[in-house]
């Protein structure tokens, strides 16, 4: 194996562990604005009850019991149920505490593009410099240029999640549906987008195989941060870097003013 195909690879390995701490934080980002909707913006749009089962001390949830206020009614629906409560079970109505179905979408858009966010500074920095050193190595030392290697390495980067995809479409047909749960959990930077892609359903077998392949463009942001970031190491244009020197630039024209 070349010595090129070698570092390739290894600065693909770099950016897949980066790819998987990424995810981490995009589960924590996602998390707490949820909790943020919810404390800040939420509302009682109905209950849920709770059975107690006193002799073991085991409590379950009971779904047909779960009820969602009709226009016009509020908490106090709740106040006048009549639960069971004996010698052996004990039920308990909680509140569901949701915000406002605009409110929601609005913040499920912003939590969407913040975990992309997240994700992309991780390939970034690692391409940039990549690319700047290889931008060197064409100047002084005679290497051959190559624009699009930075795609390359986000490509091999993501050839786990690809394969990850491929047994998801697969378990769809064998009926594997608790699959979908761990691919969710496993792309959960797209966690957003993939809820409206799929829906709802939490049953791979009431997917449409159509919409499995409606995420295959999240396969496709790692490869395309990374080639943008290989290039503008190349080229030695930093984000960071623009951003410092626009707001010196200001800083000083204010201060001529």
């Amino acid at each position: 194996m070349k010595k090129r195909t070698k570092k390739t690879i290894s600065v693909a390995i770099s950016v897949f562990t980066r790819v998987l701490l990424g995810i981490v934080l995009c589960a924590i980002l996602n998390v707490s604005m949820n909790a943020i909707a919810v404390g800040i913006f939420g509302n009682e749009v109905g209950y849920r009850v709770i059975e107690e089962d006193k002799s073991t001390g085991a409590a379950k949830y009971v779904p047909e019991l779960e009820y969602r206020y009709k226009p016009g009614e509020t908490s106090t629906v709740r106040d006048k149920l009549k639960l069971v409560d004996n010698e052996k079970i004990a039920q308990v109505a909680e509140p569901i505490i949701e915000p406002s179905a605009t409110t929601k979408t609005i913040m499920d858009i912003l939590s969407q593009v913040l975990m992309l966010v997240v994700l992309g500074i991780f390939p970034y920095h690692i391409l940039w410099q990549f690319g700047n050193r290889d931008d060197t190595n064409v100047r002084y030392k005679g290497q051959r240029p190559d624009p699009w290697r930075g795609v390359k390495v986000g490509a091999l980067a993501m050839i786990p999640f690809a394969a990850l995809w491929i047994v998801l479409v697969v378990a769809r047909f064998t009926g594997w549906d608790d699959f979908l749960s761990i691919y969710s959990l496993i792309s959960f930077p797209y966690i957003n987008y993939n809820t409206w892609v799929l829906g709802a359903s939490t049953a791979l077998a009431n997917v449409a195989v159509w919409r499995l392949f409606l995420l295959l463009p999240t396969l496709l942001f790692v490869p395309a941060v990374s080639g943008i970031a290989y290039r503008m190491g190349g080229n030695q244009f930093s984000i960071a870097e623009f951003i410092t020197f626009k707001k010196a630039k200001e800083t000083k024209e204010e201060e001529e003013i």
